[in-house]
């Protein structure tokens, strides 16, 4: 249904990485530090899961779109991401 490049894609995904660790990693820390003490690391798999349910229940049921929205989780910053759990797990 588009033609997209595949610089296009990946300009894509690194908009939505950003946007995503943003809301996770600044704009709800502190609520992702509550939910990972009281949860482990579950509790952010079952966030991403849950948003992806929600966002994305009609555009995933095409496998190849599937594969290209995976792509998005390469771009995300996993130093950033381990200092949150190491902040979740502190108790």
């Amino acid at each position: 249904m588009t033609n997209l490049t595949a610089e296009g894609r990946d300009t894509i995904y690194k908009v939505g990485s950003a946007l995503f660790q943003r809301l996770v990693l600044v704009d709800c820390r502190k609520e992702a530090v509550v939910a990972l003490r009281a949860d482990g690391e579950d509790a952010v798999a079952d966030g991403f899961q849950t948003l992806g349910k929600r966002a994305s229940t009609q555009l995933l049921s095409d496998p190849a779109a599937k594969i290209e929205m995976q792509k998005l989780f390469q771009y995300l910053d996993r130093p950033k991401w381990g200092d949150l759990f190491k902040e979740g797990a502190a108790k």
